[in-house]
């Protein structure tokens, strides 16, 4: 019926262009171009209009025990997690078939999505990296490895640790310290500490603090809830899961008469460990390390020190004298660490420095300075996919702090990438001078 409505009317107004009098009583009025109008619009409307092409991505994958003679994973949930711009966008949920396997559909595949695929085991979360599509992909296929549990020791060790003085109150006589150490499971069993183990409380993973620390937070590999006093320092109870994982925490401890001097029982010990001090912290020594050429760091010069090999349970002897009194510059900070770390853009890029471009001995031939930041800038060091990737974990943890990313996803993605980090800098040589900078 409209369309022969619309037919009538397009005679009307032809036969009336063409000056026929015999419908000039039905040429077009304000109401009968109302009409025609209406028409056009509802038969524009109900015609059928391309569809938007569905997106076209799929992420296969999947879950396997890694642990010798581990359980079954048929059946277990597995969540991939979309994330638009680094921020988290929507989930899925499916159900593993009985070898593991999984298949999420209809993703889109342009560079402003990311994805993550999740799955909890013994009531654990285990991820895959972060999975993104290369121009002309559709398809990418992951592998989320899970663990069986042990709540005995599995012989953790510290394969790097790092002491960092990084800032000085000559007011109140105290220091603000971080500190960031690689743990390694051996075992291909995750790890989960508890008081009640088999080997009660020095079964726990473990750490030593200076005299008197205050103000310990934790910034990297565990969260604040997961730490408990001990004596003489505090214990993690974040589960392990095989192979190394980085923790990173931050406290202030006291120092007199401009001076002071601790001893930290390394209960794991240390292939490689590296202390450094701001500039102006006065002179600082130990018996069990070297002294290296300076760190660059943040613009900020510091002492480095270096030890290589330091056996379990062995003792770090430290000392710092010279140090400021009374009123001054406050080197760099002025506020305890619960609000100079958080989120901290300067505190990762610390971490990322001295735990992973600091962790390797000297090689015996390092050019000098002037050539090595040539050198350097030959590399093409990507300073700002480093700057980027630094920026997003701030705002990870800044995300995770206000409930906007849940515990399984956070944990996740800042694993992929501290993982993404730790690569970047391992591959080019970054913000150091000297020997210290070279990596082999």
């Amino acid at each position: 019926m409209t369309v022969r409505v619309l037919v009538t009317l397009s005679a009307v107004q032809g036969n009336h262009r063409s000056g026929a009098r015999g419908f000039a009583a039905l040429s077009m009025t304000p109401w009968s171009a109302a009409l025609a109008l209406i028409l056009v619009v509802a038969l524009a409307l109900a015609l059928p209009h391309p569809a938007a092409a569905e997106p076209s991505g799929v992420i296969t994958g999947q879950v396997v025990n890694r642990t010798a003679s581990g359980g079954s994973v048929a059946g277990v949930e597995v969540t991939l997690y979309t994330f638009r711009n680094e921020a988290q966008h929507a989930q899925r949920t499916t159900t593993a078939d009985a070898d593991g396997n999984f298949r999420f559909e209809g993703l889109e595949t342009t560079s402003e999505y990311v994805y993550q695929v999740v799955t909890l085991y013994a009531g654990l979360p285990y991820g895959s990296g972060v999975i993104t599509f290369d121009p002309e992909e559709s398809e990418q296929s992951v592998q989320v490895g899970v663990y069986e549990t042990t709540q005995e020791n599995p012989g953790i060790y510290a394969e790097t640790a790092s002491l960092i003085i990084a800032g000085i109150d000559p007011e109140t006589e105290t220091m603000l310290a971080l500190e960031i150490v690689e743990l390694v499971n051996p075992s291909d069993r995750t790890f989960l500490p508890t008081p009640g183990g088999p080997q009660g409380p020095m079964g726990l993973v473990r750490f030593s603090l200076p005299p008197d620390a205050t103000d310990l937070t934790a910034q990297m590999g565990m969260t604040q809830e997961e730490m408990i006093q001990v004596d003489r320092g505090f214990a993690m109870m974040a589960p392990l899961p095989p192979g190394p994982r980085e923790v990173m925490y931050a406290y202030r401890f006291p120092y007199k008469d401009g001076q002071v001097s601790f001893s930290k029982n390394l209960l794991y010990g240390a292939r490689v460990f590296t202390l450094l001090t701001v500039e102006g912290a006065g002179q600082v020594s130990s018996p069990q390390l070297v002294p290296q050429d300076p760190a660059q760091i943040q613009g900020r010069q510091y002492a480095h020190l270096r030890g290589s090999d330091l056996a379990p349970n062995s003792a770090l002897e430290v000392t710092l004298t010279g140090l400021p009194q009374g009123s001054g510059l406050r080197l760099p900070f002025d506020q305890p660490p619960p609000g100079v770390w958080a989120g901290a853009g300067v505190a990762l890029a610390l971490a990322a420095v001295a735990a992973m471009v600091l962790r390797r001995p000297s090689p015996a031939t390092a050019p000098p300075v002037a050539e090595r930041s040539a050198a350097a800038e030959d590399t093409g060091a990507p300073v700002q996919e480093i700057q980027d990737l630094l920026e997003a974990l701030a705002a990870l943890d800044d995300r995770h702090a206000t409930g906007g990313i849940d515990e399984a996803a956070y944990r996740t993605e800042r694993s992929a990438l501290q993982d993404d980090l730790k690569r970047l800098l391992r591959e080019h040589d970054i913000h150091l001078v000297g020997e210290g900078a070279h990596e082999r």
